[in-house]
């Protein structure tokens, strides 16, 4: 389930983050750091290692610097420090920055999200860091353990237990284009492009779904079953990247989805990573090429569903 912003708000404050719209704090006067970025910083897991990814770069930038923590033993003091010596800020902006960090690490792992992603990040000449800006994902599997949110997670058909099973992460958002990919971070990445791009059509993502790390073509083939079940799905983002993942697998995966569907709906696909002309190569000589188009960016990609959902 995607939570909105203000419900994000709320659980950084719980966890002593400072938050603050960018629009509010235009209004307050609040005066911004003038030698301090302002930054963009991503929470998701890696479900093969069990560990939390937190990745932070300069706002707009498309560098980021990244650190792995263990649930165990939590977010380590050296491993903020080397975030902020990356993204070269001034020193004396590093402590408050490791206060934030901490905080939203705490909510992130206490929440059970499945991402979270916070832009802008702002420095202010009063030496303290808001969040201007947040969206997360809350995973559905830990429904039983936060019964508040419980109304606002639409369930497949297929039943939830089967899904996790095979390794998905199935939530339903109720906009028009699914995002699939293997990883959490991937199909948040596609969402946030879908979403940036979207916004002059009133178009946002149908759906998140997770196929894990080391996907087959079985989980590939039920993940993309559900999503064609969900008749507002006017297109879909694959976004993969090569690796435990087989290419291949996600290529035969797609071709038997679509040969037992009774739906037509169009896909892009971003397969990158080792062996993608493996998978490119099935997916091209299975016949699709009306329903499926290939991508070289994941904003080429979304650009490319959102002509598709709009019927371009």
């Amino acid at each position: 389930m995607e939570q909105s912003t203000e419900q994000v708000f709320d659980l950084l404050r719980r966890y002593g983050a400072a938050v603050m719209s960018t629009a509010e704090l235009h209004d307050r006067r609040i005066e911004t750091a003038r030698d301090v970025p302002a930054l963009k910083i991503d929470l998701s897991i890696d479900q093969e290692r069990a560990l939390t990814v937190l990745r932070a770069a300069v706002a707009g930038g498309d560098a980021p610097i990244v650190v792995q923590a263990d649930p165990l033993y939590g977010l380590h003091d050296y491993q903020v420090t080397a975030v902020a010596n990356g993204l070269e800020i001034p020193r004396s902006s590093w402590q408050p920055l490791a206060a934030l960090m901490q905080a939203v690490y705490r909510a992130f792992v206490t929440a059970d999200l499945l991402s979270l992603h916070l832009e802008p990040v702002i420095y202010t000449e009063a030496g303290i860091w808001y969040v201007g800006g947040a969206r997360s994902i809350f995973d559905g599997a830990a429904l039983f353990r936060h019964p508040e949110v419980a109304n606002a997670i639409s369930e497949p058909s297929i039943g939830p237990r089967s899904l996790k099973a095979l390794g998905i992460t199935y939530i339903k958002l109720g906009g028009q284009i699914a995002c699939i990919a293997n990883g959490a971070g991937l199909a948040m990445a596609a969402m946030d492009a879908v979403t940036r791009l979207g916004v002059p059509y009133n178009i946002t993502p149908a759906s998140f779904v997770d196929i894990g790390g080391s996907a087959r073509s079985e989980t590939v083939r039920t993940a993309l079953g559900v999503v064609l079940e969900d008749a507002a799905v006017l297109s879909i983002i694959l976004n993969v990247f090569g690796g435990l993942t087989r290419p291949d697998d996600v290529a035969q995966g797609l071709i038997g989805a679509y040969s037992s569907s009774m739906r037509t709906v169009p896909m892009v696909i971003r397969l990158h990573g080792s062996a993608a002309q493996a998978g490119s190569t099935l997916i091209q000589a299975a016949g699709l090429d009306s329903l499926v188009t290939f991508a070289d960016s994941l904003d080429n990609a979304a650009s490319r569903a959102l002509t598709a959902a709009r019927g371009g």
